[in-house]
C-alpha cells in the first residue's frame, strides 16, 4: 500500500529538480550573453580607430581597422614577392602605421590600399649574391639561379668539359636587395663576362711636372686635369700616381680550362761526358753520336678566359729508348 506522505513529496521533488535545471540553463545563457557583450566591447574598441599608412611622413592610405591595414600589406607582399615568405619581405622606405580617429576619414579597401602602397615603396627581399674576392658582383633571386649562372660561365669557354675552375675566391652570400634590381640568369652571365676598363696610371718622378706627364701620355694638361679632379697638378709630389688613361680590363672571374691530347714526339738523347787525360784540357771527342728515342706524351694546354697561357708536355710512355751521346773531355 502506497505511503500518502511519500506520494505528496515526489511531485515537489520533481518540480524542484525542474526549477534547478531551468536556473542552470538561464545562468548559462546569461553567461554567454555577458561574454558576447564583452567581445563586442573589445572588438569595438579595436576597430574604433582607423589606421593611416605613411611612407617617409607622406600619407599613403587610410583603412578602417588594423586588420584591414595588415590585409593590404600582406596583399602587396603576395603579389610582388610570390617566391618569398611574407616575413622575409621588407619595404623600402619602411611603412609606418598610425592610429587616427575613424570619423570623417575617407577609407580605402585593402585592395585599393595595396595598389597605393605598391606605387610608394619597393619590396626588399633576401637574394643570393655572387661575391668575388670579397666584392659583390651581382645578386639573383636564389642560390639555384646563382649556381646556374656560374655553371653557364664555366661552360662559356672552350674545353670546359675537361674541367674548369675559378682562379678567384667565389662565394654565394645572402644579400637584401629591392626585388626590381635582382638579376636574371642571363643578366648575371653578362655581368660576369663584362670587361670593365681599368685606369692606366703613371708614377710621378722627382722633378717631373704635370706638363711633362701629360705630354708623355699624349694628353693635354686640361685632359689630365679631367682625369684627376682630386689632384693639384701644379704641386705634384714624387711617387704620386696620376691617371693618364684607361686600359682594357678583365672579367671579375677568371675561368681556367684545359685541353689534353696525346702526341708522339722524340725523346732527346742524353749527354754523357767522361774525363780523359789523353786529350788536351777543354778539348772533346765524340765517341758515340747518340740517337733520340720516341715517346708518347700527354700535351696539356691551359687557357684563361679562352686565351692560351701555358702548355705542358708530360712523358707518359717510352716507346723507343734514346741512345746517349758520349763525349770524351780532356782534363
Amino acid at each position: 500500500m502506497t505511503d500518502p506522505a511519500a506520494a505528496k513529496v515526489a511531485p515537489l521533488q520533481y518540480r524542484l529538480s525542474r526549477l534547478r535545471r531551468r536556473l542552470l540553463a538561464e545562468r548559462a545563457v546569461f553567461s554567454i550573453i555577458i561574454l558576447f557583450l564583452l567581445y563586442l566591447t573589445v572588438h569595438q574598441k579595436r576597430v574604433a580607430d582607423a589606421r593611416l599608412i605613411t611612407v617617409q611622413g607622406l600619407p599613403i592610405a587610410v583603412l578602417g581597422s588594423l586588420a584591414e591595414a595588415q590585409d593590404a600589406i600582406d596583399l602587396v607582399k603576395r603579389n610582388g614577392a610570390s617566391g618569398w615568405k611574407p616575413e622575409e619581405v621588407k619595404f623600402a622606405p619602411p611603412l609606418v602605421l598610425e592610429r587616427i580617429p575613424r570619423e570623417g576619414k575617407p577609407l580605402l579597401n585593402p585592395r585599393t590600399a595595396a595598389r597605393a602602397i605598391s606605387r610608394a615603396v619597393q619590396l626588399v627581399v633576401p637574394g643570393c649574391g655572387i661575391q668575388v674576392n670579397g666584392r659583390g658582383v651581382v645578386v639573383l633571386a636564389n642560390a639555384e639561379q646563382a649556381e646556374q649562372a656560374l655553371e653557364r660561365l664555366r661552360n662559356h669557354y672552350l674545353y670546359a668539359g675537361a674541367g674548369a675552375k675559378f682562379l678567384e675566391k667565389v662565394k654565394l652570400v645572402t644579400t637584401d636587395l629591392p626585388i626590381a634590381r635582382l638579376a636574371t640568369v642571363d643578366d648575371a652571365l653578362a655581368c660576369l663576362l663584362k670587361c670593365t676598363p681599368r685606369p692606366r696610371c703613371h708614377t710621378v718622378a722627382a722633378g717631373e711636372t704635370a706638363i711633362q706627364v701629360a705630354s708623355a701620355a699624349g694628353l693635354g694638361v686640361h685632359q689630365l686635369a679631367r682625369l684627376n679632379p682630386n689632384l693639384d697638378l701644379a704641386r705634384l709630389a714624387p711617387s704620386t700616381r696620376v691617371v693618364v688613361g684607361t686600359q682594357p680590363g678583365s672579367p671579375p672571374i677568371t675561368v681556367e680550362t684545359y685541353r689534353e691530347e696525346y702526341v708522339y714526339a722524340a725523346i732527346p738523347a742524353p749527354l754523357e761526358q767522361m774525363s780523359t787525360t789523353s786529350l788536351p784540357p777543354r778539348q772533346s771527342k765524340v765517341v758515340q753520336a747518340g740517337r733520340p728515342g720516341k715517346g708518347k706524351y700527354l700535351l696539356r694546354t691551359a687557357y684563361r678566359n679562352g686565351q692560351q697561357v701555358r702548355q705542358t708536355k708530360i712523358l707518359q710512355e717510352v716507346l723507343e729508348p734514346p741512345t746517349p751521346r758520349r763525349l770524351l773531355v780532356g782534363s
